[in-house]
């Protein structure tokens, strides 16, 4: 997980980038949208394959005055009323005996003079979706749409975490520029190969070993150029009719080569990151922002409802959270969605079990059966309590309090049991530690959940 965490914020960095305005000439690798606001982007694009063909190879081109004029034959327009940039970025970490750890992150951001833009993030693993984010802001306002939540409106704090996951690296307009400065004046000084490139025609400029530590601190890939690490960067300049149309970049190496704990990885392992922006920039490319329908919420401050009609029930959970809806049934019983913070891993997960097949069981039976399985699936587990708790539908509940690892890992957990019709409904909420933060979702989550019980789990 530290490696992802790394990788996302480099691209977002880099993507950043992509979509800057200023007064003074553009160092960003790709267009600069006139006035546009700076703003980058991520949405789900279809996979681009690889398709590097050799054509020819061009010696070192006489170093350029300055950093633009390297691009000067496939500069932009100045300015365009609206704009798209789409962008994947692909990351797999490979290790002897083991499965690829993989996962991918695609963006599309769209804009319109004078101050309309619109972004869409996608975070996937395979087989499934970690979910999508879209942002629209529209002057000085700003919203925000994530997987199974409404569109809600942004404050400047969350539009800039929103729109930025490199907000953390901390760096400066001032740095950043000087770091794209200092990337375009290592390019101008090598060789480069003409080559076909995802359809296009490209240059493709080779990383030379001496500089490579120091161009990956550049890229935002690592936080110092101290490295002694193992690897290759390509970096390819995609054009079309003269105008740059987009830039890819491929990473190879060892884990450290991008600041990865290597003691996480096993001998022999290899870090790949391939990214690939693509830019159109015109007056007229059909592109519609318009503000969204913001419902009212009828929720406490800081949480959001989620209602699902078809396993009947409803309860609170933390505003920020994302959302993994995709329920799976386990013969029976159902893990109907997983609610979880990125920031501090605590996860509340609403599961619903058919009773129809358990002859009568009664609700304390249940939650003995539920306490005799912790063992199988929690190491050193330790009951801590068990409590009776009346929910807010009037419905009594056990609530059962526990801690043990997992993976290795300390763990802390409640879980609500509560029969409702023919179903059995178990939510429980898992953390790292027992904050107060933990304390107060905890209180407001099952206290605030109702059961109806219409539809059972094997009904679907």
């Amino acid at each position: 997980m530290v490696i992802r965490k790394v990788l996302v914020a480099a691209v977002t960095m880099l993507l950043v980038a992509t979509a800057c305005t200023s007064d003074e000439p553009s160092t960003v690798v790709g267009p600069t949208p006139g006035s546009a606001p700076e703003r980058t982007a991520p949405p789900p694009s279809t996979t681009m394959p690889p398709e590097t063909i050799v054509v020819t190879t061009t010696e070192a081109p006489p170093p350029p005055t300055t950093t633009t004029m390297l691009l000067a034959e496939v500069s932009p327009p100045e300015e365009a009323a609206s704009g798209r940039v789409e962008v994947q970025a692909d990351f797999v970490v490979s290790a002897p005996d083991q499965i690829d750890d993989s996962f991918t992150l695609s963006t599309l951001s769209e804009w319109l003079l004078p101050d309309r833009f619109r972004s869409i993030t996608t975070l996937s693993f395979p087989g499934f979706t970690f979910g999508e984010v879209e942002v629209i802001e529209i002057g000085d306002e700003a919203w925000t749409k994530e997987h199974g939540k409404p569109w809600l409106p942004l404050t400047d704090a969350e539009l800039q975490e929103a729109l930025s996951f490199a907000a953390d690296l901390e760096l400066d307009e001032a740095t950043r520029r000087a770091n794209e400065t200092e990337l375009y004046g290592i390019l101008s000084t090598l060789p480069w190969d003409v080559v076909r490139r995802k359809g296009t025609e490209a240059r493709r400029y080779s990383i030379p070993v001496e500089r490579l530590a120091r161009a990956l601190v550049l890229l935002g890939l690592s936080p110092s150029d101290d490295s002694a690490a193992e690897g290759t960067i390509d970096v390819f300049l995609r054009t079309s009719d003269d105008a740059l149309i987009g830039y890819d970049v491929d990473v190879s190496g060892t884990p450290d080569l991008l600041d990865a704990p290597v003691g996480d990885y096993s001998a022999g392992t290899r870090v790949q990151v391939s990214l690939a922006a693509h830019y159109e920039l015109g007056d007229d490319l059909g592109i519609v922002i318009d503000m969204p329908i913001v419902p009212e919420i009828d929720a406490p401050e800081g949480y959001l409802p989620y209602v699902s009609e078809g396993f009947g029930f409803e309860v609170l959970f933390p505003r920020p959270w994302f959302i993994f809806d995709e329920p799976f049934d386990y013969d029976g019983y159902v893990d109907v969605v997983t609610f979880f913070d990125l920031e501090t891993n605590a996860n509340l997960v609403v599961g619903v079990e058919d009773l129809r097949g358990f002859g009568g069981l009664t609700l304390d039976e249940y939650a003995d059966i539920t306490v005799d399985q912790y063992e199988f699936f929690i190491d050193d587990v330790e009951v801590v309590s068990r409590s009776v708790l009346v929910t807010a539908d009037g419905r009594n509940a056990w609530v059962i309090h526990y801690r043990g690892a997992s993976a290795g890992e300390s763990i802390e957990g409640r879980q609500l049991l509560v029969f409702a019709g023919s179903d059995a409904y178990i939510l429980t909420y898992t953390t790292g530690g027992d904050t107060p933060a933990d304390r107060r979702h905890i209180d407001m989550i099952f206290g605030s959940a109702v059961f109806s019980g219409t539809k059972s789990a094997s009904d679907g």
